[in-house]
């Protein structure tokens, strides 16, 4: 099967995929956000740099951290591994 040049998923489709750095730390992933202030100070109040992620990361027993969480860019994840993560509908 290939994927379509033209498909697209919803950013929330992705809350809840495990994230790999290139040191092979996992993350997962648990939300997105624009800051405001990057369209501050320009004509369109409408235009934002970037897309943050909020991930949580896991230690070596897969375990969430109940402490931390870390924001990065979503371009700064262009080496990481995203693992997408979907439950079945018992329906």
């Amino acid at each position: 099967m290939k994927l379509n040049i033209e498909s697209s998923l919803a950013l929330d489709d992705l809350k809840g995929a495990e994230l790999t750095d290139e040191k092979e730390k996992r993350f997962k992933l648990c939300d997105f956000y624009v800051d405001l202030c990057d369209g501050l100070g320009t004509d369109d109040m409408l235009f934002f740099e970037d897309v943050w992620v909020t991930m949580i990361p896991q230690n070596e027993k897969g375990e969430l951290s109940k402490t931390e969480k870390i924001g990065r860019a979503w371009k700064d994840l262009k080496n990481w591994t995203i693992q997408i993560n979907r439950g079945y509908d018992n329906d």
